[in-house]
């Protein structure tokens, strides 16, 4: 008999969902089936071990691409109806957007109770921000945005917290396949991903007197290309978020890849992101602030990453001994491939599930690295 995952979710583009939903639709342990599509399984007809919602219960369009601002009342009713254990795999969906948009997409306005559907539609929880204590503290200079964003976490946190005593930390990870081909380092600097304030502080700061690989204007030139090319072609039109998705994921992983350093960090509320994953199973040595998230992931400071603050003190320090840093980056790679791959959380998930089966309660956390898991039988 097989775990139940069922999916709705309009990201599944992104790597880090595509590519774990991949690895679990390849594990004979698992049921995958895409909600409001062909390869929809009906949850009802057949006996399952134990049942997952991955994403939330938003209503997509009719290609699953593009999310609309209103809850799937389906989707919700045949999920209300079938037996536990039932699991909230959450993973992908930002805790400070807060708990009515975790749950029904957060350009939706609803007047459905999401915090009594979670009490009521699930007995578990697999997210990634088990770990996260927000040991960041917000000054009083800071924006009005960071504040809100920093409360909902939070509230939304201690919520999930009070109400599922079963919990899986399943964060980020990246394939199993290593690096080898690295392309001649002609960068100093990458600083990929969205613009967060504290990304763009480090890139005024190094602009003036470093070469830094031009991640801001190219992932710009390519939407504005698939854009002005979906006016042009239906195909392009109606797959668009994809073509753009993998042209923007191809972009900044070359540019990664080229580059000597990469400044990493989870904005200023500190999550941990795929990309502190991502630069080191791409051969770059990862700069980014001192966290409790890489502690508790296995990531210790100056050995697998240089920490911020240190190396602000002296940049030029640091590209001067570049060669030497470089030679550790096999042993670095290693504790990824051997934590934090696709393969070992679709193993950390199937334990999990397994562990519900056979406790009251069963958790899944992380202690410096080592992934582990408790029940009320231990």
């Amino acid at each position: 008999m097989k775990h139940y995952i069922l999916i709705n979710w309009h990201q599944l583009h992104l790597p880090g969902i595509r590519d774990l939903i991949e690895n679990l639709r390849n594990d004979e342990r698992f049921e995958v089936s895409h909600w409001n599509s062909k390869t929809f399984i009906d949850p009802k007809k057949n006996e399952y071990k134990s049942y997952s919602l991955f994403g939330n219960f938003q209503k997509l369009d009719s290609l699953n691409y593009l999310p609309l601002a209103v809850e799937d009342h389906e989707l919700i009713n045949i999920w209300s109806e079938i037996r536990k254990p039932r699991v909230w795999i959450s993973s992908m969906i930002d805790l400070h957007l807060g708990i009515n948009k975790m749950m029904f997409g957060k350009e939706t306005n609803t007047r459905l109770d999401a915090e009594k559907i979670l009490s009521n539609f699930f007995d578990s929880i697999a997210w990634a921000y088990e770990h996260n204590s927000f040991d960041y503290v917000l000054g009083n200079s800071e924006s009005d945005l960071w504040k809100k964003k920093l409360y909902k976490s939070l509230i939304t946190s201690a919520l999930i917290r009070d109400i599922f005593k079963s919990r899986l930390d399943f964060p980020w990870a990246v394939s199993n396949q290593k690096n080898h081909n690295s392309p001649r380092k002609i960068y100093d600097f990458c600083i990929p991903g969205a613009q967060y304030p504290t990304r763009i502080e480090m890139h005024e700061f190094l602009k003036a007197d470093f070469k830094i690989a031009p991640y801001i204007l190219t992932d710009g030139l390519i939407t504005r290309f698939v854009s002005g090319a979906a006016k042009l072609s239906p195909k392009i039109r109606n797959n668009q978020v994809l073509y753009r998705g993998k042209l923007r994921e191809i972009n900044m992983n070359k540019l990664i890849k080229m580059s000597k350093f990469a400044y990493v960090d989870g904005s200023k509320l500190q999550y941990f992101v795929r990309k502190h994953l991502e630069v080191v199973s791409l051969e770059t040595t990862m700069i980014c602030p001192e966290s409790n998230p890489l502690t508790m992931y296995g990531f210790k400071k100056n050995l697998h990453y240089i920490e911020k603050n240190e190396f602000i003190l002296n940049p030029t320090g640091y590209l001067e001994q570049f060669k030497d840093i470089q030679l550790r980056q096999d042993f670095v790679a290693n504790m990824i491939y051997d934590n934090h791959t696709f393969e070992v959380r679709t193993n950390q998930l199937y334990r999990f599930l397994e562990g519900l089966l056979r406790n009251d309660y069963c958790y899944g956390g992380f202690n410096n690295g080592l992934f582990f898991i408790s029940s009320n039988k231990d």
